[in-house]
Formats: structure tokens, C-alpha cells, sequence
């Protein structure tokens, strides 16, 4: 007889629970709860009839949510309102696309103002047509606000750094933008991708533990709690792994320097300056804060700083950094990059 192990019934048990989906009358009974609450509690505060309209239009808005996470195989998934604040839908998922969850963001604003356009349009020709206006009205600013690409708003769910080249399909993936900046730029300025294939791999390589996900930046956002890094997957088991993932790129990146500087060069692949350098040298200025003469402090981003000044502070993180880290941060900034890095404010 085969012996299960360990490991195949902690599996199979993580399974059971990611595949796991909620009841319909627990679905039901949180919904219908949570908005007699907010019914109650709305009514002391405001008009009855605003009220109502109120929990139409948020439960217009998220059943567009419930929807399209249904769609597409989102798991354990509730509707709930939070009384004097709004409605909102949870639900799990593994490995969706983006551009599921965007379209999963978009599916509660975009239809409510469709809607919101013909109940203006209705109201403005019936006779009667003050339900219908203000309707109209409450729905149009609360999904129009709901768009502002700010989290936790749904906007700020699908706000991805996105490129945009003549009528080329839009690039939000930091290879694919490489690749076209590359391929853009001017004739005469430094290839960021070699040419030898095995130097493109190694450069790719190290791009994407430092850029991609649960690289190093990825980590660096989930440190702390906050609604940034919840969009990255935080929770506590994985923000107390963070700092350690950190570290071992940066062991990584300090050996590869010290390897490269015994050939006599100052860059992390090859003889001349890739697309690595550049991205550690300036995502590195989240954990090695440059003096003024680099990026002069002002009044609006000194807070910024000081916080990533904290981040060398974490013993794991702190660590890892090495002279040789900050030498080639400083080479790189100050030979290829334009400083001082003067992006407004008031300077201090």
C-alpha cells in the first residue's frame, strides 16, 4: 500500500480550501444583513428616500463586480455594505490575468454609468422625472469619483504604468516597454538590451528578480500593510518573508558586482550599461537614499525619503547593502541619469 506523505496532504488540503466557494444562502444572508444595516443606521443620519437610492446604486455597482468575478472563477466570493461608507465585493482567485482583474474593476463603474445615462435621459423627458434625475445624478458622481485611479477605489485596481506608441496595442509589462523604448530611442543613445544572446538572458535574468513579481520591488511593497500592498498580495506570512527575499537580491546583485569587478567592469552584465543597471540604480533609491546633490529633498517629497531611508533600517535589508551596492548606484545616477533629479516642489 502507497503511504501518502505529509506534503501531498497539505497540498491537498490547500487545494480543498482555495476551491472552496461559498453558499448561496451565506452569499445572500451577508448581503441582505449588511444592507438592512446600512438601511438602519442611513436613515438616522439621512432622508429615507436618498437612502434607498443609495443602496440601489451600490448594489447596481457591485453586482456588476459579483458578476464578472463569477465569470471568471473567482472563489468564495460576498457582497457586503459597510454602513455610512459604501459596498463592497471580496472574493479569492489564483493566477487570473490582469486583464480579467481589470475587467473584474471595471464591471461595477462602467455599467452603472451606462445606466446612470439612460435614467438621465428617461428623466429628463417624463414628466415626473426627479426620482429618475437624482438617481441619475447620485450614480453618475459616485462611479465617476470610483474611477479615480486611487486605491481602494476601482480605478486604482486597474491603474497599470502603461505605454502608448503611435497605434501600437498598449504595452504594461515592463519587458515589453523595454523592448519598445529600445526599439524607439534614438540611434545614437546606449542599447540597454545586448546584442549576445547569453548577456540578454543574464540581463533579463536579473530584471526580473529585481522588477518582476515576488522580486524585489514586488517585496519591498508589501513590507507594511497599506492598500498598496494589499494590491500585492499582502498578508502577514508574506510581508515577514519580504525583507529576507530582499536580502538574498541583494547578495545576489553585490556578488555579481564584485564577480564583474574582478574583469574589470563596473556594470552587472557585460562590458557596457544595460537596462539592469538602470532599474537597480534607481529602484535601489527606495532602500539608499542619494545626498541632495542627486535628489535634492524638498518639502513635498522629504517624507518620501525619510521612509525609504527606514527601509535601510530593517536588519535583513541593511544587511545585504554593501559599499559596492551604493558605488554603483552612485555611477550610474550620476553618469547616465539626468541629475540632480529636480521633479518639482519646493526645495528645502
Amino acid at each position: 500500500m502507497n503511504e501518502i506523505s505529509p506534503q501531498t496532504e497539505i497540498v491537498a488540503a490547500v487545494r480543498q480550501r482555495e476551491t472552496r466557494q461559498t453558499g448561496w444562502l451565506t452569499q445572500i444572508a451577508i448581503a441582505l444583513g449588511t444592507m438592512l444595516l446600512f438601511i438602519g443606521l442611513g436613515v438616522v443620519v439621512w432622508d429615507a428616500v436618498m437612502v434607498l437610492l443609495l443602496v440601489l446604486v451600490l448594489l447596481i455597482h457591485e453586482c456588476g463586480h459579483f458578476l464578472a468575478m463569477r465569470w471568471f472563477g473567482y472563489r468564495n466570493i460576498k457582497m457586503f455594505f459597510v454602513p455610512m461608507l459604501g459596498a463592497a465585493v471580496s472574493g479569492r482567485h489564483f493566477k487570473i490575468a490582469s486583464w480579467k482583474k481589470a475587467i473584474v474593476a471595471l464591471a461595477g463603474p462602467v455599467p452603472s454609468l451606462v445606466i446612470a445615462t439612460l435614467c438621465l435621459l428617461l428623466g429628463v423627458g417624463g414628466r415626473d422625472s426627479t426620482s429618475l434625475t437624482t438617481l441619475a445624478g447620485l450614480m453618475w458622481v459616485l462611479n465617476v469619483l470610483n474611477l479615480l485611479p486611487l486605491l481602494p477605489l476601482d480605478g486604482g485596481q486597474t491603474s497599470l504604468p502603461t505605454m502608448f506608441h503611435d497605434s501600437e496595442r498598449p504595452r504594461n509589462v515592463w519587458s515589453e516597454q523595454l523592448a519598445l523604448a529600445e526599439r524607439i530611442g534614438a540611434a545614437d543613445a546606449p542599447a540597454l538590451i545586448p546584442d549576445d544572446v547569453e548577456a540578454r538572458v543574464e540581463m533579463f535574468g536579473l530584471c526580473a528578480v529585481v522588477l518582476g513579481e515576488d522580486g524585489l520591488v514586488w517585496n519591498m511593497r508589501i513590507l507594511a500593510d497599506s492598500p498598496l500592498a494589499r494590491k500585492y498580495g499582502y498578508s502577514e506570512e508574506a510581508s515577514a518573508a519580504a525583507a529576507d527575499k530582499i536580502a538574498g537580491v541583494l547578495r545576489l546583485l553585490d556578488a555579481r558586482l564584485a564577480a564583474q569587478s574582478e574583469r574589470g567592469s563596473p556594470y552587472l552584465v557585460g562590458d557596457a550599461i544595460t537596462a539592469i543597471d538602470v532599474y537597480w540604480a534607481t529602484m535601489s533609491i527606495a532602500m539608499m537614499v542619494p545626498g541632495p546633490e542627486i535628489m535634492p529633498v524638498t518639502r513635498q517629497n522629504q517624507r518620501m525619503l525619510q521612509f525609504f531611508g527606514m527601509n535601510k533600517q530593517i536588519p535583513a535589508v541593511g544587511g545585504a547593502l554593501t559599499e559596492r551596492l551604493e558605488a554603483h548606484q552612485r555611477y550610474i545616477l550620476t553618469t547616465y541619469c539626468e541629475t540632480p533629479a529636480v521633479l518639482g516642489g519646493d526645495p528645502l
